[in-house]
């Protein structure tokens, strides 16, 4: 079979006559894996996102959402950050596409340009994967008025200065 196809798939006897030994059969079971075709990740707004997100404003929560087309038998997806698994369920929806959503509850500075891959596998040969890196609003650390340190006179102008530390943007 060259190239083998999904159609392909199905048992296969193989027999054997001889003129004056009895009959060898031999059946094989052909299964064809069909990788997944495409996958796309989306906002909780479900809107396409394409590498980065952005920017999320510090202590909201943050949906994504991993859609993977086509393969037989249906993919697993999961998430992953820095090698470590973030998230393993999925679900297969009314469209035969399977999806899995990462929720964070709460982005915090320790998410702030963080990426997230999501994968899709039906076979041990290759993956389907696509990334996405959290952008962010941070909130100040600190915010601090200066003042001159000698006594203020009355009558006399003098200038403040307001410092802000932290934050994204400035």
């Amino acid at each position: 079979l060259s190239p083998v196809e999904a159609k392909d798939q199905g048992i296969y006897t193989c027999r054997v006559d001889f003129l004056s030994s009895p009959t060898h059969n031999t059946v094989v079971n052909l299964t064809v894996i069909e990788p997944p075709e495409k996958l796309v990740i989306y906002n909780g707004d479900g809107v396409v996102v394409r590498r980065k997100i952005g920017p999320v404003n510090e202590g909201t929560p943050l949906t994504l959402s991993c859609v993977v087309m086509g393969g037989r038998p249906p993919p697993s997806v999961t998430w992953w950050s820095e090698r470590v698994l973030e998230e393993r369920n999925f679900e297969v929806t009314r469209e035969g596409h399977v999806r899995s959503d990462l929720k964070l509850a709460e982005v915090t500075r320790a998410h702030h340009l963080k990426t997230y891959t999501c994968q899709a596998q039906n076979n041990n040969q290759q993956k389907l994967m696509e990334e996405v890196t959290i952008d962010m609003n941070l909130r100040p650390l600190s915010v601090r008025i200066k003042v001159p340190e000698d006594p203020l006179i009355a009558g006399r102008h003098y200038t403040f200065t307001c410092e802000s530390l932290g934050s994204k943007p400035p």
